[in-house]
């Protein structure tokens, strides 16, 4: 199954829909308020902090991956697919190399935010690493044989991030 084209019409409505773009956007102000604040008063002591309370929650999300789809790569794009409907459609995914590779090139709400926010403080940009890598752990908590790496990232000036996940 094509996922791109199944779910195209339904992302497209979701991702247009100010209601979904006004809730994404809160959501990562919170996020980035909060974890900004830490490393404020902390430092390099409230960056790890961020990075571990961060971090947890790929571990929970995991769990819950494991449960709903199973322990592949393709249980995570369905689950991503669920969790995050507010994705922009124009994403290309290579499903060809399934079970053992699958690309996923997506622009999402978040990554506007980020690159406002960076543009304004540049040291947003290591916030929004810690943000966006935790795609990584999750596919780490998954399953310890899958791995994913970001090639192009939005914070990076890329129109798109680019997500790759592997079975090694």
């Amino acid at each position: 199954e094509n996922y791109e084209q199944s779910f195209k019409e339904q992302l497209r409505d979701n991702y247009a829909n100010p209601k979904i773009k006004g809730l994404v956007r809160i959501r990562c102000r919170i996020w980035l308020d909060l974890a900004a604040a830490v490393v404020e008063k902390y430092g390099d002591e409230g960056k790890k902090i961020v990075s571990e309370a961060r971090y947890k929650s790929a571990k929970e999300v995991a769990e819950d991956i494991r449960k709903k789809f199973g322990t592949d790569i393709q249980a995570i794009y369905r689950y991503y697919r669920e969790l995050l409907p507010w994705a922009e459609p124009t994403w290309d995914i290579y499903l060809g190399d399934l079970p053992h590779k699958m690309t996923l090139r997506a622009k999402c709400q978040v990554g506007d935010y980020w690159t406002e926010k960076i543009e304004e403080n540049e040291d947003c940009k290591e916030l929004c690493w810690i943000f966006c890598s935790w795609d990584e752990e999750v596919a780490r908590h998954v399953n310890p044989k899958i791995q994913c790496r970001i090639r192009k990232w939005i914070a990076d000036g890329s129109p798109y991030c680019e997500l790759v996940w592997t079975t090694q």
